[in-house]
């Protein structure tokens, strides 16, 4: 496989920078010093990385949340979801017919 194939969308870290690539995404990993990469949110980052690259296309679904928790912790809602909202806006208020 490639380590080519292209984040969907590319991740915007906080400096400004985008990740467009897992390459690029990799390289970040590596640029970070041993005792950041030695932390279990980045060693999953970077395992499923390589598993993006190495193996089937679906693996992208896991690697750029991995990066994302990584970069921003586990307490700050995702990049594109600023305000930290759950789901979709209408998904709380429909009932089932059986509970009407």
């Amino acid at each position: 496989m490639s380590w080519t194939r292209r984040l969907d969308p590319p991740i915007v870290l906080p400096e400004g920078r985008k990740l467009a690539t897992l390459r690029d995404a990799a390289e970040y990993v590596l640029e970070q010093p041993p005792e950041v990469q030695s932390e279990p949110a980045w060693q999953h980052a970077a395992h499923a990385l390589r598993n993006a690259a190495e193996r089937e296309a679906a693996w992208m679904w896991f690697a750029r949340p991995a990066m994302m928790r990584a970069i921003l912790g586990p307490d700050k809602p995702p990049i594109g979801n600023p305000e930290g909202k759950k789901g979709h806006r209408w998904r709380n208020n429909r009932k089932l017919a059986r509970d009407r």
